[in-house]
């Protein structure tokens, strides 16, 4: 549809092999989102992800923080997604956590989850 215009859309390694790209002619996303505003580009959404290979940001930690109402923001709400998996005795063992900080409507919303488990059920280790 003409009219709509053009989407463009990168995830994960893609980001990465575009970067290069724009490395290679001497420019940075920066460069590359003004260009788009250039031609009257509208975002949409931009999601910003940080690989915390270090655990500074504990998940657990800051859902425990949020749902004991202990986090100062001006965000006025969140939502706390677990998944997990039963095991034999019928226990669920945790999976997976995800905190979202704001409302989904609001200009800012901010997704925290844990990778490491998304990227161990999306390569096929059991749980």
């Amino acid at each position: 549809d003409e009219e709509r215009g053009i989407l463009v859309e990168f995830s994960g390694k893609s980001c990465r092999e575009f970067e290069y790209f724009l490395k290679a002619q001497k420019r940075s996303w920066e460069d590359f989102f003004y260009r788009c505003l250039d031609f009257k580009g509208v975002f949409k959404r931009i999601d910003v992800a940080i690989d915390d290979k270090y655990y500074i940001l504990e998940i657990p930690f800051l859902i425990e923080k949020a749902e004991n109402e202990e986090i100062i923001s001006v965000f006025r709400n969140f939502r706390i997604y677990k998944s997990g998996g039963l095991n034999k005795n019928g226990s669920d063992k945790n999976v997976g956590n995800t905190l979202y900080i704001g409302s989904a409507k609001s200009e800012v919303q901010f997704c925290i989850y844990e990778k490491d488990y998304e990227q161990m059920v999306k390569m096929g280790y059991s749980l």
